[in-house]
């Protein structure tokens, strides 16, 4: 439904500086002064990754992680994606698949540390919004 909507939302760009080695960008979408979504795309040497953040009634419900691996030199074409999907509910991961296609236990110790990840980049990139 967010994606359907984006066209309607407001639209805000910042650089993100400071979150890689060769920086990035960031989209944020409003509807009203709600954040809807969230788009941080940032590159390094080794790739790009891309993390779309999706949001409802400001609480955080889902994050779609897509990562590029370079073929050297890093204008080349990619290799294996990687594609992680997490699904939040309450504030809490409630489902992971990651790019295998596997679901992840939501409560081991790998799922609570990715989740602990996401809502720190989260926070870490709205601040840069203001």
């Amino acid at each position: 439904m967010i994606e359907q909507e984006v066209p309607t939302y407001r639209q805000v760009r910042r650089d993100l500086s400071g979150f890689s080695v060769e920086g990035g960008k960031l989209d944020a979408y409003f509807d009203n002064a709600s954040l809807r979504k969230l788009v941080a795309i940032d590159s390094a040497e080794s790739g790009r990754r891309m993390r779309r953040f999706y949001y409802r009634a400001d609480s955080l419900v889902f994050v779609h992680e897509l990562t590029e691996p370079y073929v050297h030199p890093p204008d080349s074409a990619t290799v294996r994606r990687k594609e992680d999907r997490y699904y939040f509910a309450g504030g809490r991961l409630i489902r992971w698949i990651d790019d295998r296609g596997r679901e992840i236990v939501p409560t081991s110790t790998e799922a609570r540390k990715e989740e602990a990840e996401l809502f720190r980049l989260s926070a870490a990139i709205q601040k840069l919004l203001g």
